[in-house]
């Protein structure tokens, strides 16, 4: 059996995210005080620095695994499928453009720091924004792609559940960072089932027909 690049990749990807998940736990919410932002940061730093990492190296390797699903699930021949894994793959270039507004957080540039409040909220407001867009491409993607998907029927379930999970999830500053810490896990869960299931020989059914 020949072990599918994209299924490992999305093992270990879904592996980061969960960290991250773990990670953002740690982190909580920043405070809606501007003047506090500052102490915020610094009291957070290694945290959030290896948020960063791990978010820009799990979002590369959500590339091999969207190709790999989209071979797997026919998306040439299943618009919805199709659709779905351009969604996932169409998340990959904003969250590294949220790595980057992220990094400015715990890596300087030029020596620059940002340390003025205003900054910082700027900053913190473009990332948490730009996560919210995340999470709406991620749960239409994953919820696409589990209607999409007939056999198993519980892989269906799994991706919808998952996905609805994702547009909640969206709304970190309704349902607090508890909450918000298991929409994430539930995504990082979604990755490592699909990854494993890429590494396991396609079943042989009918030619699929569309959806």
């Amino acid at each position: 059996m020949t072990t599918s690049p994209g299924g490992i990749c999305g093992v270990v990807s879904g592996a980061l995210f969960l960290v991250k998940a773990g990670l953002d736990l740690v982190v909580g919410e920043p405070p809606s005080d501007r003047a506090r932002l500052p102490s915020w940061v610094d009291s957070h730093h290694l945290p959030l620095a290896l948020t960063n990492e791990t978010m820009a190296l799990g979002a590369v390797l959500l590339i091999p695994l969207a190709l790999a699903l989209h071979q797997r699930l026919h998306g040439s021949a299943k618009p919805w499928a199709g659709i779905g894994c351009a969604a996932l793959a169409t998340a990959v270039p904003v969250i590294l453009v949220l790595a980057v507004v992220q990094g400015r957080l715990v890596y300087p540039v030029y020596g620059i720091d940002l340390d003025a409040p205003a900054t910082l909220a700027l900053t913190i407001s473009l990332y948490y924004g730009g996560a919210h867009l995340v999470s709406l491409l991620v749960g239409a993607a994953l919820v696409v792609l589990g209607l999409s998907t007939r056999h198993p029927a519980t892989w269906a379930v799994a991706g919808v559940a998952a996905g609805a999970l994702q547009l909640v999830g969206a709304y970190p500053w309704l349902i607090g960072p508890v909450f918000t810490a298991i929409t994430e896990a539930a995504f990082a869960a979604w990755l490592i089932v699909a990854g494993v299931t890429l590494t396991r020989p396609a079943p042989v059914l009918r030619p699929p027909d569309a959806l």
